[in-house]
């Protein structure tokens, strides 16, 4: 049995970005599907995903200052190539995120 689903990348921000946190293996195609961002904060917290070193560009995940905050999540279908890379950015160093999707085959 064959299983595409797959979790990118976990980890936390170790400055407020850009960050480089995923390439997309030689030989497959990944499909980000979604990312989550966790940060408990007395202020909103922003992450932004960005592919190839451009600017932001693809989602935002952000959660209003209440006290149990600090969770928010985009999700979509965007189709990344071998080689393509993911960058976030986010307005706290500590934002801990995980980034999933489909990783397919070529064949």
């Amino acid at each position: 049995m064959t299983i595409y689903s797959t979790q990118f990348v976990t980890g936390t921000m170790a400055t407020p970005g850009p960050e480089l946190v995923y390439t997309v293996p030689a030989g497959n195609i990944a499909v980000l599907r979604g990312l989550d961002g966790f940060l408990y904060t007395s202020g909103v917290f922003v992450l932004l995903l960005g592919l190839n070193g451009n600017p932001p560009c693809l989602g935002c995940v952000a959660a209003a200052a209440q006290p149990t905050s600090g969770v928010g999540s985009w999700t979509g279908y965007q189709v990344l190539d071998p080689g393509d890379k993911v960058y976030l950015s986010a307005n706290y160093s500590g934002t801990t995120y995980i980034l999933s999707g489909y990783l397919l085959h070529l064949p």
